[in-house]
């Protein structure tokens, strides 16, 4: 691995920790000011100051980078975690409830809905999608768990809602317990 390639993304991690760089800085200022005799606070304070601050920035950087990576690994579907099966079942519940306001939200009339078969579609083919990953990358029977239930006989809003709220139910059961 080439490290000036992860430099970038390190150090804006780190940056966007600001407080305690500030922290850091006002540290390396005092130190440097004891250092000259024109201030009377003990020096090593004022160093402890910059290392606290150095060091809570960086362990918060790894932070984000650690929970980033899991996300990122869960979208291209590395579930070999727990941390990154939760992220990808949580990304799951985002994109159910996307749907379920897509759903929501269209306010046109009941015979234009049960005619948009585009809508029905996606839904069906990311369902089917999430059920491989499911029984692919989590214990067995967890892909079973998910679908409950079979999806509504007649296609109405309200069935469709009803449906996915009840998906949503079992999703956060099964991330909960992961």
């Amino acid at each position: 691995m080439e490290p000036r390639r992860f430099l970038g993304p390190y150090l804006r991690a780190v940056l966007r920790h600001r407080p305690w760089l500030a922290l850091s800085a006002v540290g390396a200022v005092g130190g440097l000011t004891a250092l000259s005799g024109s201030f009377d606070v003990v020096a090593w304070l004022w160093w402890l100051l910059l290392v606290i601050g150095l060091v809570v920035a960086q362990f918060l950087a790894y932070v984000d980078t650690a929970r980033e990576l899991a996300v990122m690994r869960s979208l291209v579907k590395e579930l070999d975690s727990p941390l990154a099966r939760w992220a990808f079942l949580d990304d799951g519940l985002r994109e159910l409830d996307r749907f379920r306001e897509e759903l929501r939200d269209d306010i046109t009339s009941e015979r234009a809905w049960k005619s948009d078969t585009r809508f029905l579609a996606d839904f069906q083919h990311w369902e089917d999608g999430y059920r491989a990953t499911l029984r692919k990358h989590f214990s067995s029977g967890t892909d079973r768990r998910f679908d409950g239930d079979d999806a509504p006989d007649d296609f109405t809003r309200a069935a469709m809602v009803s449906y996915m709220d009840r998906l949503r139910g079992r999703l956060e059961e099964i991330r909960d317990e992961t």
